[in-house]
């Protein structure tokens, strides 16, 4: 049978829900972050991941399109340590996503 040799599929965005994503200068003035996203659900979902959509100096911004399910979206802060970059801290935010539904989460609101 194998694979086809041409494999395929189309996500049409106004399908799905919409993420919007701030990290902003967190504890300590850490100057960096990442955001990742990792689906919920039954056990075999619970290695997949996105990894990291993003790590950049803060403060930044993105958008991310998911399907309906629920997801964690998670931010850890970043600053240098001794010279060497260390993660200082983070946080996870739960959504339970729903097809055209928009999201908006901010990390280290605070600062």
């Amino acid at each position: 049978m194998g694979l086809p040799s041409s494999p395929g599929g189309t996500f049409h965005t106004s399908l799905m829900a919409r993420i919007a994503i701030q990290a902003r200068c967190g504890p300590a003035g850490s100057p960096q972050a990442d955001v990742t996203l990792q689906p919920q659900g039954p056990a075999c979902q619970l290695d997949l991941s996105a990894g990291e959509i993003r790590s950049a100096d803060t403060p930044f911004g993105l958008t991310a399109h998911v399907t309906a399910a629920r997801w964690d979206v998670r931010s850890d802060t970043f600053a240098d340590v001794k010279g060497v970059n260390e993660d200082i801290g983070g946080g996870t935010h739960a959504i339970n996503a729903t097809a055209k539904s928009s999201y908006a989460r901010i990390f280290q609101r605070f600062f």
